[in-house]
């Protein structure tokens, strides 16, 4: 977010012009002569002799002869939304008085800070503030240029750390952040708050009817016995209003609410009790946003987990279908050829169900493979014999193709289920797609160098380009009313597991899946991958 620039807006109100001139003479001419000292400093010594202090802003400056043509500068100020940092008023002026202005330009802005410079004046310092507000400096007459050019730099810092932290007040609300973090912001804010209104103890505490607890607190009121004597006063005082007794300073509100100590028999400044104020409003909400925050990522959590288990149950549902269908075809047909081929469909189904149940706790906790050097010839038998029941019922034509003695270091068990869940995939692509003459083909080869490949390819659609770039992501699914959305993200866990690389390439002539290992030599040892 870009930084506001600093607002050096002054305006000088005097009906003399002589003070006027003076004026534009100790913010104007300043700049220049010091700058040429330091220059000529520089050219007869070198480096300046004296430590230069913190540079001062280059401010703005306008005029206004009369209490009214001082307030209708400040309207326009307001209106175009560049409002003065300070205005330097003198008392006794013709027509309006300097705290007649003042009391008009508050009704317009509440914030600029404002500086009375008179020779005397026909009002006590308490009927000033009490007209004017307690923010207002007072300086008398004749005055020294670098008091004035202090008191204004003063003003118009404190003018723009205290909008800065009006911003931050209100950008709290609008923040998406969790709890640790609330925690962390709205103490420094409190901090920063307090310390705005003159006090660096402060508590603040959610209100819930006779119910109370600390939020935060700073300084003294960390203390148990001065933060339950607060509490207690708290309670039992009227919402909304601020209010003072025995050296604390109470603001409560509808939810929260606000105590602070009085230190050294000082009272808050009124013009910046409205910090609390805002404060109390964007701390609520914040807090109220975090806690939606967090209960939205409950929900979404339990809503993911809730669609992963669907997912899950619908892939172990179907192996348990296909045992309890042949467990009654037994019970009708309890001898003979039929029995022992609804034998053999229980036991692949028994082996799918443990296999379902297995990948998915692999996929949790990482792959750990139990590998050994073996002919991939073996491998192909096994995925063969898994997938003998997928072929029928529109029958689906499944060859199966391996250079003679090529031997690999692998898992027989996990290597031959991802390539099986890659063949899944396919049939179930083939037969959606009513693809004439469905074809799969498992080939595997090895180069000169001795890398390995695995290639699975079929003639169907293709992998849709919705998830074409997140295939093996977990829970990635398209067009299908069941499966966990894990195959191809357990397929990427077993083939890196083994130190290989899996990847595709699909359009609309269909499909190919690619295992490609390292020779010997250089893959690393199979190991563990977490999901």
């Amino acid at each position: 977010m870009e930084k506001e620039p600093l607002n050096t807006r002054l305006l000088i109100v005097d009906d003399e012009e002589i003070i006027r001139e003076s004026f534009r003479e100790i913010f104007d001419a300043r700049r220049g002569s010091t700058e040429a000292l330091d220059l000529a400093e520089e050219a007869l010594f070198g480096a300046p002799s004296r430590a230069r202090g913190p540079e001062r802003p280059s401010f703005e400056l306008d005029f206004a002869e009369s209490g009214m043509a001082a307030v209708e500068l400040v309207r326009a100020a307001v209106e175009a939304r560049r409002p003065f940092a300070a205005i330097f008023l003198d008392m006794r002026m013709p027509g309006l008085s300097g705290v007649e202005t003042a009391e008009k330009i508050r009704e317009l802005d509440v914030n600029a800070e404002l500086v009375f410079v008179t020779a005397f004046s026909d009002h006590a310092l308490e009927d000033v503030t009490a007209r004017a507000g307690t923010n207002v400096g007072y300086h008398c007459k004749p005055f020294s240029p670098e008091e004035i050019r202090q008191l204004a730099t003063k003003c118009v810092y404190d003018w723009n750390r205290l909008r800065g932290l009006e911003g931050l007040i209100r950008l709290t609300s609008s923040l998406q952040v969790h709890a640790g973090q609330v925690d962390v912001l709205l103490t420094n804010i409190l901090n920063q708050v307090t310390e705005s209104i003159g006090t660096s103890s402060a508590l603040l505490v959610k209100l819930d009817g006779s119910e109370k607890s600390t939020l935060y607190a700073t300084g003294k009121m960390k203390v148990p016995g001065v933060a339950e004597s607060a509490l207690a006063w708290m309670n039992e005082r009227e919402l909304d209003k601020v209010q003072r007794s025995a050296g604390y300073i109470y603001f409560p509100m509808a939810s929260f609410g606000i105590a602070a100590i009085l230190e050294d028999g000082a009272d808050v400044k009124t013009e910046k009790l409205y910090l609390l104020r805002l404060f109390l409003q964007h701390a609520a909400a914040t807090l109220e946003n975090a806690r939606l925050s967090q209960q939205l990522v409950r929900h979404e959590k339990l809503a993911a987990v809730g669609e992963a288990m669907n997912k899950v149950i619908h892939d172990l549902r179907q192996p348990l279908t296909v045992i309890k269908m042949e467990t009654e075809l037994l019970r009708e047909c309890p001898t003979g050829e039929t029995a022992l081929e609804s034998l053999d469909t229980i036991d692949q189904a028994a082996d799918d169900l443990i296999a379902n149940v297995n990948e998915i706790l692999s996929f949790v906790r990482g792959v750990k493979l139990r590998a050994e050097r073996q002919e991939l010839a073996a491998l192909l038998a096994e995925v063969a014999r898994q997938a003998r029941h997928l072929l029928k019922d529109p029958p689906i034509e499944l060859t199966f193709s391996a250079d003679e003695g090529i031997t690999f270091r692998y898992d027989l068990q996990k290597l031959s289920r991802a390539i099986f869940n890659v063949v899944v995939n396919a049939v179930e692509a083939l037969r959606a797609a009513k693809t004439a003459s469905p074809k799969i083909s498992v080939v595997v080869a090895q180069s000169a160098e001795g890398a390995t490949r695995v290639s699975i390819e079929d003639n169907g659609p293709g992998i849709p380009p919705a998830i074409a770039s997140h295939a093996f992501e977990p829970f990635v699914t398209h067009g299908k009313p069941g499966g966990t959305g894990l195959g191809l993200a357990i397929v990427r866990q077993v083939v890196e597991a083994h130190g290989g690389v899996a990847h595709f390439r699909s359009d609309s002539n269909g499909t190919v899946f690619l295992f490609d290992f390292p020779p010997a030599a250089e893959a690393a040892e199979p190991q563990a991958v977490a999901g």
